[in-house]
């Protein structure tokens, strides 16, 4: 069967499980709405951007790590930051198919190749899937399963936080000196270095302790304790990887708010979990498009005045 049949039946099975699965989990919503007990501090949503604009930027660091790790290349850093926060956007289209294409399409211009840069975003989404993973299970198990929603993903938290710090450790120890010249050659690689930097690793688990510092913000705006919202801000880890999962859903909508409302309502109700999740998914939205704005805007401000900052000259 060829990839692209493969795709179109699996959108074909996995679109309907996901409307199903968001539209019960809104019906399920109503039933329980009761808005009259709400409250909201405008003061901390607006700090709550303060942490997921960093985690877009420890995104961009732990990017730029692996690319110059990968490729011994160090790209014109202001140009190329916009076409990086342009490419996160891109996991709002359908299936998230404008991430790749946009890192490919960027690919001339930082002189890795298209394989090379669709190497450099498996090595990107892996590392961000397990260390997101083993940051949203610590949490999760240090929470000692708050949430009856996570009640199963609890009983496998040791395994899966031991499983993803060794599938790091492994990437991490793993010399590209070992790969077969010929592969290293079509992938882009260069022929000295570990297959997986350790900055790289540490600025994506920065970016998670980001989210659950976001987290701990927005539920504690709702008027819920600082000691409660600790204890299950590790919901703004696990939901989102969920949502990223998803490949089927735009950047995660629907499927990371309905996550977060399962998750959240034993301990804030239907209604502030619904509050909460709207909330962070609209101040994530407008923080991502601000920060790739303000790249755009340092882009075309800065080409005429210093044109030494779009040039892309390999690594000393």
């Amino acid at each position: 069967m060829r990839l692209s049949s493969a795709r179109k039946w699996l959108e074909r099975l996995l679109v309907p499980l996901v409307l199903v699965f968001v539209g019960w989990t809104g019906l399920e919503l109503s039933r329980d709405w009761d808005p009259s007990d709400l409250s909201l501090d405008p003061t901390l949503v607006l700090a709550s951007a303060v942490p997921v604009v960093a985690a877009s930027l420890f995104h961009a660091l732990a990017w730029l790590a692996l690319l110059r790790s990968m490729s011994g290349i160090r790209p014109a850093l202001v140009p190329t930051l916009e076409r990086f926060f342009a490419s996160l956007l891109g996991r709002y289209a359908p299936a998230k198919l404008a991430l790749p294409l946009i890192r490919m399409q960027s690919s001339d211009a930082l002189q890795i190749g298209v394989a090379g840069s669709v190497t450099i975003l498996a090595i990107e989404v892996t590392t961000y899937v397990l260390t997101g993973a083993f940051v949203g299970f610590v949490g999760l198990e240090l929470s000692g399963g708050s949430t009856s929603t996570y009640g199963i993903a609890l009983a496998w938290s040791r395994v899966i936080t031991v499983v993803s710090a060794l599938l790091l450790i492994v990437l991490a120890s793993m010399d590209r000196r070992h790969i077969r010249a010929s592969w290293r050659a079509s992938l882009g690689m260069v022929s000295e270095g570990a297959l997986l930097p350790w900055s790289t690793v540490v600025y994506f688990s920065l970016l998670w302790f980001c989210w659950y510092a976001h987290g701990i913000v927005v539920i504690h705006a709702t008027g819920v304790s600082v000691a409660v919202a600790t204890s299950i801000a590790y919901v703004f880890v696990l939901a989102p990887l969920g949502g990223f999962l998803a490949l089927v859903a735009p950047g995660g909508l629907g499927v990371r708010e309905a996550l977060m409302v399962l998750a959240l309502s034993p301990a804030l109700g239907a209604s502030g979990a619904t509050m909460v999740a709207v909330i962070s998914r609209i101040v994530t939205l407008v923080c991502e498009v601000l920060v790739w704005l303000l790249m755009r805007a340092c882009t075309r401000w800065m080409k005429p005045h210093d044109p030494r900052r779009f040039t892309t000259d390999s690594a000393s």
